[in-house]
């Protein structure tokens, strides 16, 4: 299949919408870790340290990803994530009012 025409299978509109949900309910835990983690900190570099500590749990998935695309664990793997890497999402017919709403939401959680 070309790439510009290839879906992923079993990949389906509800799927997309609940990674992005739950992507977005993983930042704002992380921003109110980090919140309560700067206030209840005494020191500064407490401060510091529980910001580091709290940034490289969250990158620790990215970085499996990436030993995982250049083939530090089996082919299988680097299969998987070279696809995954190559994947193109197309957007559904219309949708206008989802990503209005999509808007709404982030706007009114940021104010």
């Amino acid at each position: 299949p070309s790439r510009s025409s290839y879906t992923p299978p079993g990949a389906t509109c509800w799927k997309f919408y609940l990674a992005y949900t739950l992507q977005f309910i993983m930042g704002t835990l992380f921003h109110i870790a980090v919140f309560t983690l700067v206030v209840q900190s005494t020191t500064v570099i407490d401060m510091f340290l529980n910001f580091a500590g709290l940034e490289f749990i969250t990158t620790v998935d990215d970085v499996a990803f990436a030993l995982g695309k250049r083939g530090y664990f089996t082919n299988s793997i680097k299969k998987e994530c070279d696809e995954v890497s190559e994947a193109i999402i197309l957007r559904p017919k219309g949708g206008r009012i989802p990503r209005r709403m999509q808007l709404l939401v982030i706007t009114a959680t940021l104010l």
